[in-house]
């Protein structure tokens, strides 16, 4: 996770409303992440709401936005959008030619994604890139990425201290 767009006031939220949009993939992705993030958006005493606007090819990104946002008002917004399409890659440990599935080989998920948090009128308060190299379905990675942006969330003073801990 690297911030692109640094904040250096501190701010204190008491609803964030938390939207992606997205492949099917992207979405699954994201929601996992969004599911660990949990713990430590509550021990911020932050309440949030998720909720996934859909694939921009296919719906009207605009409007499903300004239905969440009406939904469910909040003191800021975190957009969580694809940077790139989610893809595999064949990883080995050498002896074998790179893409051919033999059994040394390991299968990793490649997936970019910008988090931008805005407030009133879109102003843009933080944003960040994440991107991840992981095994294809690991259930045990979400914590470990969901830690490390509640971090660059705190580091950017978007949070309190005690909701990166842990």
């Amino acid at each position: 996770m690297e911030t692109y767009q640094p904040n250096s006031l501190q701010k204190q939220y008491k609803n964030l409303l938390i939207v992606a949009e997205g492949s099917l993939l992207s979405r699954t992705y994201i929601e996992n992440i969004v599911w660990a993030m949990k713990p430590g958006l509550e021990k911020a005493n932050l309440s949030y709401h998720y909720e996934f606007l859909g694939n921009p090819e296919r719906v009207s990104i605009e409007n499903n936005l300004k239905r969440a946002m009406d939904a469910n008002p909040s003191d800021a917004l975190l957009h969580i959008r694809p940077m790139a399409a989610i893809g595999y890659t064949r990883s080995t440990n050498g002896a074998i030619p790179d893409g051919m599935p033999y059994a040394s080989s390991t299968s990793l998920q490649r997936a970019a994604y910008s988090f931008e948090l805005t407030e009133v009128q879109d102003k843009l308060v933080w944003g960040g890139r994440l991107t991840t190299n992981i095994p294809e379905y690991p259930r045990s990675i979400y914590p470990v990425i969901s830690k490390k942006i509640l971090a660059e969330l705190k580091e950017n003073k978007l949070l309190p201290e005690i909701a990166a801990a842990k």
